[in-house]
């Protein structure tokens, strides 16, 4: 069955489909098929709750219709991306496709996008959706009071103890961590979700 075929493919499910189509990256809802069954050969255990085949097009959920956020989980993994980040995209992304859609958000840009982006970039976009010229990433974490695994405390003798920028991650873990961070706050912060929408603008 395709998924423009299936009865639940509509409501919140259209729309987390329109979201990760920003820029057309994903096939069209004629082309996807969602499997009844799973083929004879593939053998998961009872917590994997879906499955895609990129190249058949194809999905399979244990449940139909499956949690909104696996649903946007499995789509993400249709779209053309970094292979070795697969499921960092596919999981870190998942959360920001359902909450956009609830807010009935189409961004014009695809939001695999942002973990393309620069630390420049993100802190820009939060400076302005915070209305707060913070000095750095590290001091808008301090300010949020949520400390990511990046960063670590070091102490100076005139600020005292401040985050610091752990030296094992380069810039993309940066920028894949903290874009991660907001898409948490974005759920019940609006300055996180504006930041989010500003730099897919």
């Amino acid at each position: 069955m395709r998924l423009s075929e299936v009865p639940w493919f509509q409501g919140l499910y259209a729309k987390i489909y329109d979201v990760l189509n920003a820029e057309n990256l994903l096939p069209p809802a004629e082309e996807i098929q969602i499997l009844q069954e799973l083929p004879e050969d593939i053998r998961v255990g009872n917590n994997v709750m879906g499955l895609c085949w990129r190249e058949r097009k194809a999905l399979w959920f244990r449940e139909q219709p499956p949690a909104p956020i696996i649903f946007a989980h499995e789509l993400l993994h249709l779209i053309e991306k970094d292979a070795e980040l697969e499921e960092v995209y596919a999981c870190n992304l998942s959360m920001l496709a359902v909450i956009l859609a609830m807010k009935e958000i189409v961004p014009s840009v695809s939001i695999v996008r942002l973990f393309d982006l620069s630390e420049e970039h993100v802190l820009e976009a939060v400076r302005e959706a915070y209305s707060y010229r913070f000095e750095s990433l590290e001091d808008y974490f301090a300010f949020m009071g949520a400390i990511p695994h990046i960063y670590e405390f070091e102490f100076d003798k005139e600020k005292g103890f401040r985050l610091k920028k752990n030296e094992l991650y380069d810039e993309k873990a940066v920028v894949i961590t903290t874009i991660s961070e907001i898409i948490c706050a974005a759920e019940y912060d609006e300055l996180a979700l504006k930041t989010l929408l500003i730099l897919l603008s």
